[in-house]
């Protein structure tokens, strides 16, 4: 383990002031490279407030507003940032995580049901594919619903319809950062109990990571979709005093 400790403990390259902007993947890269030591921390902060299981939606928000600093490229106080996001948002992320995971459960055990009857009768193949379509589409909506929190404080009406906006505006990237975040987990089972670090190192801090990565352009776009759309409202107002 000496060779990891070497590499987090490692003072990174630094930025040059001429350096362009990474995009993309590049960009995702850059911060694993730039930023190891930090996530290694925020992961053991994840890792604890997730015993409690109650703290897991507030945990969750609060690391996603530390790895959208991180994709912003603004400077992380990790402690600091962390427990003043997760006093901020506490209440409100609960709220919406409970109804989300409430969500997940019965739209995943319909597709589970569906898919288990589809293999007696194929009159069950189109409402199996269905019922895990819209099990994805929630998982979507709830990372966008997560990000927008990270990002701006709204309210439950304008979060949720900005959080449908950015699920439908990039949904290929926001399933990939999924599909990441689980494919961590599936590692962790499938090399276990070679793998038995994983959880304590990267997986939920990197889940988090992509997750956010993965729903950023999307969130950004819905956002400015409401703003434009206030700005709209408000100059037709103006127009008929």
């Amino acid at each position: 383990m000496q060779w990891l400790t070497s590499w987090m403990m490692k003072e990174g390259k630094g930025i040059r002031k001429d350096e362009p902007k990474k995009t993309g993947l590049a960009l995702f890269f850059s911060i694993l490279l730039r930023e190891p030591w930090e996530l290694f921390k925020l992961n053991l902060l994840m890792l604890v407030l997730s015993i409690p299981l109650v703290t897991i939606p507030a945990n969750f928000a609060a690391a996603s507003r530390i790895c959208t600093l991180m994709i912003e490229d603004e400077i992380v106080f990790l402690w600091r940032d962390y427990w003043r996001a997760f006093a901020r948002m506490a209440l409100k992320a609960t709220g919406w995580g409970i109804l989300i995971c409430m969500c997940l459960a019965i739209c995943g055990y319909s597709a589970f049901i569906y898919a288990q009857l589809a293999f007696h009768d194929v009159a069950y193949v189109a409402p199996a594919v269905l019922t895990f379509a819209v099990t994805l589409f929630v998982a979507m909506v709830g990372v966008c619903l997560f990000a927008l929190m990270s990002k701006q404080d709204l309210s439950a009406g304008r979060l949720l319809k900005a959080a449908f906006y950015s699920a439908l505006a990039r949904p290929f990237s926001i399933v990939a950062g999924i599909g990441f975040a689980m494919t961590l987990w599936l590692l962790h089972v499938f090399f276990y109990p070679a793998s038995i670090f994983l959880p304590v190192v990267l997986n939920f801090s990197l889940g988090t990571l992509a997750m956010m990565f993965g729903a950023y352009r999307a969130t950004d776009f819905a956002l400015e979709l409401q703003k434009s759309a206030s700005s709209t409202k408000s100059a037709e107002k103006s127009a008929s005093l």
